[in-house]
């Protein structure tokens, strides 16, 4: 009765397997039918455009046998002096339209790229179902890891808890882009140089919702300063009733720029080093944290014309951690001390509405002791405002929500010119 039922369920699932692929290959087809029909041209359109040209041919031969009227040296000096006129850029013809759209809807929640596909843009095709299949990859190792190897050392942890995040967050992104890519079609902006990041001072108010801590209001004062390609923050977290003190900073290092044409953000890689020092006033205890991380950011409209505002971000971090308790637990600091090894990821959208306002939304993971007692799986969605309300003064709002959330209010002024 085992083997009969186990054959069973085998054949079904081969039932299964194969319908599957019958469906998959029915919508190819007809998905390559619609597009060869969209794209060819009947021979009575070919015949009207070859009539047009001998019309434009002709005219242009009379046009030709006028009298042609020399100009004197005076006009032509008064045309020199005259200033050039810039071109007007030109207007986009590839439109995004409702058919393009449906398309990327399904079958492009499969096979990502075919509302570009669809609409003719095989190139941005192209990368994202190349990304697509990255992504796929990205979760097939981590599955495979997490089922052969033993998920008791905290390398294999980390590692399978990257290419998940990693994985998850590419796919999810591809579809996004093939889906507003296809509805928005090909957009152009006004060129913009891009305004970098400025030295500034910033203060703000930070809350956080945790139950098991009296000290929830905090105040932040921060220094921003950059020199060149370097990037240099120094700052202050106190708690309102004096029971916490912070201290923390970061250096990090644009290793990888490029400004891509009309973009409003950078494709950029940053390497650095964030640490931090939180002292509990009252009971004496010490946390310490050193944090080298990459932050890498990916401008969307190199994958598609149609997403010129958006850049895909991804932070990458594993921290030193260490607590000492030997105030509280009257023991040698050796034996009283903690130390650990989070992981840090943090990866997530940027939409730039226009120069003065971006939105950011994210998906993090931070194992970290501190940030949130009551997260079990360390996971929080993030997002992000900034609002540029002069030349010299920035509005930043950031919202974290888990189990139990924070945010941080925060305005920036400008010192100085970018170095």
């Amino acid at each position: 009765m085992c083997i009969l039922t186990t054959a069973q369920n085998v054949r079904q699932s081969i039932k299964q397997v194969l319908n599957i692929c019958t469906y998959l290959a029915l919508s190819s087809f007809l998905f390559t039918t619609i597009t060869y029909a969209k794209n060819s041209k009947s021979p009575k359109s070919v015949a009207k455009t070859s009539a047009q040209n001998t019309k434009l041919s002709s005219a242009a031969i009379v046009t030709n046998t006028k009298k042609k009227i020399i100009p004197s040296p005076q006009t032509l000096s008064k045309r020199r002096n005259q200033p050039r006129l810039k071109a007007k850029p030109e207007v986009p013809v590839n439109i995004g339209r409702l058919s393009d759209t449906l398309v990327a809807l399904f079958p492009g929640a499969l096979v990502h790229g075919a509302g570009h596909w669809y609409r003719g843009d095989f190139k941005s095709s192209q990368r994202i179902i190349f990304l697509e299949g990255v992504s796929l990859l990205a979760l097939l190792s981590a599955y495979s890891m997490e089922q052969s190897l033993d998920q008791d050392t905290a390398f294999n942890r980390s590692s399978t808890q990257w290419l998940y995040h990693i994985g998850g967050v590419l796919f999810v992104s591809t579809w996004f882009a093939d889906v507003i890519g296809s509805f928005r079609g090909d957009q152009y902006y006004s060129k913009r140089k891009y305004q970098g990041i400025n030295s500034r001072f910033s203060t703000g108010y930070r809350y956080q919702n945790d139950p098991q801590r009296s000290f929830n209001h905090h105040l932040i004062a921060q220094l921003d300063f950059d020199y060149r390609k370097w990037q240099f923050d120094l700052g202050l977290d106190w708690e309102s009733n004096a029971k916490l003190a912070g201290l923390y900073g970061s250096i990090q290092h644009q290793s990888y720029s490029h400004l891509a044409q009309n973009s409003l953000h950078p494709s950029f890689v940053n390497l650095g080093v964030f640490t931090k020092r939180w002292v509990w006033l009252q009971e004496g205890l010490t946390q310490w944290l050193v944090s080298p991380f990459v932050y890498g950011g990916l401008s969307l409209d190199l994958l598609s014309r149609g997403l010129k505002s958006f850049t895909l971000f991804h932070k990458f971090s594993i921290a030193w951690e260490q607590y000492i308790l030997s105030p509280i637990a009257s023991l040698p600091n050796s034996e009283a001390t903690i130390r650990a090894f989070p992981l840090i990821l943090d990866s997530g959208l940027i939409y730039s509405f226009h120069d003065d306002f971006s939105l950011s939304v994210s998906i993090m993971q931070d194992s970290t002791q501190d940030i949130r007692p009551l997260n079990e799986n360390h996971v929080f969605w993030r997002s992000e405002m900034k609002v540029r309300q002069s030349e010299k003064l920035d509005l930043k709002a950031d919202f974290m929500l888990g189990e139990d959330w924070s945010m941080w209010i925060t305005l920036s002024f400008k010192l100085g010119k970018k170095t």
